[in-house]
């Protein structure tokens, strides 16, 4: 699912499949039949998606997107985005307060939605990233980062905001985090 290679990925998604058929059709001649074959993911949708005799996709990360995802599968419409302040502003060199601590970087690294902008590193608590000179942006200035990984941005949150046209029209609890984590536990 998380290979680069489109041409590469379509091969690997294919073999894979034909593996799980294979143990489908073994379980099935042994007694146990499957009703629900569950296979993919945002990498692989429209490849293993296809395959007549999937009955569920676990395609999940398209639904929020992320930088690295996008890089696989492009179309979907960014929707998980952190909301970074700029905390420093160095020449060209921005910095926000959003690192490791609040947003997934594990397959990518996460970039500004909307600003021209080259993410130059990522620390512990802070978002390092070059723009162009005659960038408006300044220190206290909010702006969105889109996740270089997103299932990991998910678990570092104890909620989601859902944002329409600026306003927060609803809160979505992240239930999967432990227990005495936030006030939706």
């Amino acid at each position: 699912m998380l290979e680069p290679d489109p041409d590469l990925r379509v091969r690997k998604a294919h073999a894979a499949m034909e593996k799980l058929m294979e143990a489908v059709d073994f379980l099935a001649q042994h007694g146990f039949a499957s009703n629900i074959i569950s296979g993919g993911g945002t990498g692989t949708y429209n490849i293993t998606g296809a395959h007549p005799r999937l009955t569920e996709l676990l395609a999940g990360s398209y639904v929020v997107m992320d930088a690295f995802h996008a890089q696989l599968i492009p179309g979907f419409p960014v929707a998980l985005t952190v909301l970074g302040t700029v905390i420093s502003r160095h020449g060209n060199r921005v910095i926000l307060d959003s690192g490791r601590k609040v947003i997934g970087s594990e397959l990518g690294l996460p970039r500004l939605k909307d600003v021209p902008s080259t993410t130059a590193g990522i620390a512990e608590e802070h978002l390092l990233v070059d723009v162009d000179a005659d960038s408006s942006l300044k220190v206290g200035d909010r702006v969105e980062v889109v996740s270089g990984y997103g299932p990991t941005t998910v678990n570092l949150h104890d909620v989601y905001y859902v944002v329409e046209r600026d306003v927060v029209t609803d809160v979505w609890p992240v239930r999967a985090r432990a227990a005495g984590r936030g006030p939706f536990c």
